[in-house]
């Protein structure tokens, strides 16, 4: 159950304002050993998490398909951690409906439409199946499903142009408005980009593919600040200005070691006014050869449409871990979480495959300043080795 342990921090993260707290296993039950607690109940790996105008809280896994919560809130209002341990359960959602994936790449829930949630067909666990992204039997990368009543029902949207496609991201608009991106199709792996939807209006949904290069993430800003993540690309960072219709390099400080070393997954933070970037990297060469790195931008200049140049806040000399890949396979996925309370905060978090399953949790904390700065925060990482529950 390698990236459930990455959902529990989300959990633990959002408990900042009540008081300190334990972190707690919030589930569902993943992949364990023989005789491992709790019970093998097949969540697989969480990908992607939302929470709805409901209370309800609603993840995203690979093999497993969609679950959801109804009583996961109580835990982040200042309640003990005894109700958290003791009230959170799950349900599988899409379990019986018809609808097409079990491996769930991405979440959005409508920003003006309550009820309303999409779920974007993803890749299957790796297992043994490969070191790349496309692998054998990947999962069934069949587009888009929607719920309109918070997860009770699902049904595959019709009419995308998604099929085969291993869908990352989506961003969900005012107005009806949907911004996807793809890594990868199952025929070609270097074929993904970026789409842009508008509501329809009297007739069917209509895309505009926006972009050609493979993309694993996309962070809002605000609508008028979008970032993409692209993968296998020196260009690093796309930057909208318009909602998602058009796209333009962000990359100005972003350096590889070589053309040959570029990311294969990127993700992205934000909190008072920075943003950051992280990406695993691989060395196009050796596809065993693995790295992480992190820069930092000001996220309000990019609301402005001023691309200020990228800091980079990891590497030799910061204390950063240079590696977060533990088993050199690049498919994995790592996060960074800002601290929505304390700007000299900032966790990057990524799963280690050692003698034993950990969670390794790399920390900002630079000298106590109204705002932490890139050179600030430079030589102020920290890290901790966390067992995994």
């Amino acid at each position: 159950m390698l990236r459930s342990l990455a959902f529990t921090l989300v959990v633990g993260a959002a408990t900042a304002a009540a008081p300190p707290i334990a972190w707690q296993f919030a589930g569902p039950g993943g992949y364990i050993n023989n005789g491992d607690a709790p019970p093998l109940v097949s969540a697989s790996a969480t990908q992607a998490v939302v929470a709805q105008a409901d209370g309800s809280w609603l993840i995203g896994t690979t093999n497993g398909g969609v679950w959801r919560s109804k009583d996961i809130a109580p835990g982040l209002d200042g309640a003990s951690a005894a109700s958290v341990k003791k009230g959170v359960s799950w349900t599988p959602v899409t379990d019986g409906q018809p609808v097409k994936c079990s491996s769930i790449g991405a979440l959005s829930v409508s920003e003006d439409t309550k009820g309303l949630a999409y779920a974007g067909c993803g890749g299957s666990t790796s297992s043994e199946m490969g070191a790349s992204w496309n692998v054998v039997n990947s999962g069934d990368w069949a587009g888009i499903m929607e719920t309109t009543d918070y997860g009770e029902t699902w049904a595959m949207m019709d009419g995308t142009p998604f099929a085969n496609y291993y869908i990352t991201a989506i961003l969900s608009g005012s107005k009806g408005v949907l911004v996807v991106s793809a890594r990868s199709n199952l025929y070609d792996k270097d074929k993904g980009g970026i789409w842009h939807s508008e509501a329809p209006k009297g007739g069917a949904r209509t895309w505009k593919q926006v972009s050609t290069t493979p993309t694993f993430n996309l962070h809002s800003l605000g609508w008028d600040a979008l970032l993409a993540g692209y993968a296998y690309s020196t260009d690093s960072v796309g930057l909208s200005r318009d909602g998602g219709k058009t796209w333009s390099t962000w990359d100005a400080g972003i350096k590889w070691a070589s053309a040959r070393h570029q990311p294969y997954y990127a993700t992205f933070a934000s909190a008072h006014g920075n943003v950051f970037y992280g990406a695993y990297t691989v060395n196009l060469d050796d596809d065993r050869k693995t790295n992480s790195k992190v820069w930092m931008a000001s996220a309000s200049d990019a609301g402005k449409g001023k691309k200020t140049a990228w800091t980079e806040v990891s590497g030799a000399g910061t204390g950063a871990p240079l590696d977060l890949d533990g088993d050199s396979m690049p498919k994995d996925r790592m996060a960074l979480l800002a601290d929505p309370d304390d700007a000299n905060v900032l966790c990057a978090c990524a799963l280690l495959l050692a003698l034993r399953l950990a969670l390794l949790l790399a920390e900002f904390r630079p000298p106590q300043t109204p705002r932490a700065t890139a050179s600030t925060w430079r030589t102020a990482w920290t890290s901790r080795r966390r067992s995994g529950p």
